[in-house]
């Protein structure tokens, strides 16, 4: 079994064969013989998934692969799970229990606010406060998880420790994916926040510190501008000569206008606010700017979200 398999394949009984399950038996309350039916396929697709990890995830796979249908299990998943039911996260027999209680709530609270995911991915606001309610809600169920650890028997802490675990993964797993989003998405909006960080001094740069060899730096701007020239319609791979002209048109550029920053303000020093002087009387390059810097600051508070969950991980 893959990973995608493990993860996908562990809600795919809650988010599609359960609600269809319930469904299926408010119709039929009245008729004794469609609810021991439906109790017996109950406990005949349990009893392969316990057998057989991601059994349901292969079959609902093989249907869709026969239908011809182009579904997205991933996002219908998330997308099905404001409205699945969640009785599978709370925990049979402690249903009393404060600390129990607060971990089904921390769940289903993340599970809630996951859903909202496909939804918001295209307003970039709302998808960035998401991801902070998110980043929120996984610090405070990995608090309830921590907290249950201790009250469970000794012989359950192993389970409870590998669930944590796996938890943990998928959690640096999704803030990695987010981290590549934004990256893409810069790019794709001819913006790439690692070069504006060196210009504006934004925080938007990863924490760990990139070895960048003299080649690289040779040609810093290069994946860049053939995104930026293949967006006005030029070919997917241009000239490099083509590359190379604009290069250095955009390093001349850079360079007379921190040169000419170092006359601004301070004696030898460059200030964001001696940029903004510069440009002030661009409105178009000047918005860009403000857009760029208050774009780096929600990603920098999204990102502290996260950074915020490591010291309990």
């Amino acid at each position: 079994m893959n990973e995608e398999g493990g993860y996908l394949g562990a809600m795919t009984y809650q988010c599609l064969y359960n609600p269809v399950m319930e469904k299926i038996k408010q119709q039929h309350r009245d008729d004794p013989r469609a609810s021991l039916a439906l109790n017996k396929l109950h406990t005949a697709l349990t009893t392969c998934e316990q057998a057989s990890p991601s059994f349901l995830y292969d079959f609902t796979k093989v249907i869709l692969d026969d239908s011809e249908l182009n579904v997205n299990l991933q996002e219908s998943y998330l997308r099905m799970h404001d409205t699945s039911p969640t009785n599978d996260l709370i925990v049979s027999g402690y249903e009393q229990n404060a600390d129990y209680k607060e971990l089904t709530k921390r769940a289903i609270e993340l599970r809630r606010v996951l859903s909202r995911v496909p939804e918001e991915m295209s307003d970039r606001h709302a998808f960035l406060e998401t991801i902070k309610l998110i980043a929120s809600s996984i610090k405070k169920l990995l608090e309830a998880i921590n907290t249950v650890y201790r009250i469970v028997p000794v012989t359950a802490q192993p389970a409870v420790e590998k669930r944590k675990r796996e938890f943990v993964h998928y959690s640096k797993r999704f803030s990695n994916t987010l981290k590549t989003y934004f990256k893409d998405q810069n790019a794709n909006q001819n913006l790439n926040m690692d070069d504006d960080e060196d210009l504006f001094a934004s925080d938007v740069e990863d924490d760990k510190e990139k070895t960048v060899n003299p080649e690289d730096k040779k040609h810093a701007l290069r994946r860049d501008l053939r995104t930026m020239v293949y967006g006005f319609g030029d070919d997917k791979e241009p000239y490099d000569k083509t590359l190379d002209v604009l290069e250095a048109i955009v390093l001349n550029y850079i360079k007379e206008l921190c040169q000419l920053a170092m006359k601004v303000g301070k004696p030898d020093r460059m200030a964001l606010e001696d940029i903004h002087y510069l440009i002030r009387r661009d409105q178009k390059k000047f918005s860009r700017v403000k857009d760029l810097l208050s774009m780096s600051e929600e990603l920098k508070k999204a990102r502290k979200q996260f950074d915020e969950v490591k010291p309990i991980l």
